[in-house]
């Protein structure tokens, strides 16, 4: 082999050399590269799962106090409904006691016998039977039937009565008769 193409293989060896070197770098730079890549995916992978965790522990204090707070909104509710059926069993009561207060009032199939077998007695008898006026309240109409049960028990013991007259209390407390005397 002559010298000139020995100088030339090494001058091509030396060359090459350097271009195994660049790529050998090239590589190692790439690996480098690719371990700050996967360091950095590592770290960011575990910045997202410690971020996802916190995430998930504000969402359930969230959902807490909205559990919290619907709880206390449930409760005011159902504090609100029972004042409400009080309220409203109170209204009943005082309807009940008003209707009470102004049904119409009878004579009891009971009052009438007695005040039939009263009128009857030999003391009662000793009174002449003579007409009686019955009289009830122009205001009250829940007095209107409880004078004509009165009326007709009279009538059945044999004390005549003529129409049933309305008596009026004025302000002043005095009675005012109209349509004559009251027995």
């Amino acid at each position: 082999m002559d010298m000139p193409e020995l100088e030339s293989l090494m001058s091509r060896a030396s060359d090459l050399t350097s271009k195994v070197d660049f790529w050998n770098s090239a590589v190692l730079w790439a690996l480098l590269i690719t371990a700050l890549a996967a360091s950095a995916l590592v770290v960011s992978q575990r910045l997202a799962f410690v971020r996802a965790k916190q995430l998930a522990d504000v969402q359930d204090k969230i959902n807490n106090i909205k559990e919290a707070n619907a709880k206390l909104v449930q409760e005011r509710v159902e504090t609100e409904l029972a004042m409400q059926q009080q309220r409203a069993a109170t209204a009943e009561r005082s309807l009940l006691e008003l209707q009470e207060r102004v049904k119409l009032r009878h004579l009891s199939a009971e009052q009438r016998k007695k005040l039939i077998d009263f009128l009857n007695t030999p003391a009662a008898a000793a009174v002449a039977k003579g007409p009686i006026r019955v009289q009830s309240l122009l205001l009250d109409e829940t007095a209107q039937p409880l004078a004509l049960d009165i009326k007709e028990a009279l009538a059945a013991a044999g004390w005549p009565s003529g129409e049933i007259g309305r008596e009026m209390i004025p302000a002043g407390g005095r009675t005012h008769r109209s349509n004559s005397h009251v027995a």
